[in-house]
């Protein structure tokens, strides 16, 4: 078995396939059987900012393990 195209997990991420074995015999014999394809996802998509340039201003003062600025980022991988 061999793909026709690449796969994408953001597109589709489950195949249904029936798979039918016929023999040459006389009577020709056949089976079927269900295969399920679960795509893994990889990490293809890199994060995208909410916001393209982030600033604040920090004080000496400020203690250790203070929030300095909250950044927000997405990603179709999620």
């Amino acid at each position: 078995m061999t793909l026709a195209k690449p796969l994408d997990r953001e597109t589709k991420g489950v195949y249904n396939l029936t798979v039918r074995a016929m023999d040459t015999g006389r009577p020709r014999m056949s089976s079927n059987t269900y295969l399920l394809i679960v795509v893994l996802d990889v990490n293809d998509n890199p994060p995208e900012f909410s916001v393209k340039y982030y600033f604040s201003t920090v004080t000496e003062s400020l203690p250790v393990g203070k929030e300095i600025v909250l950044l927000e980022a997405t990603s179709k991988d999620r």
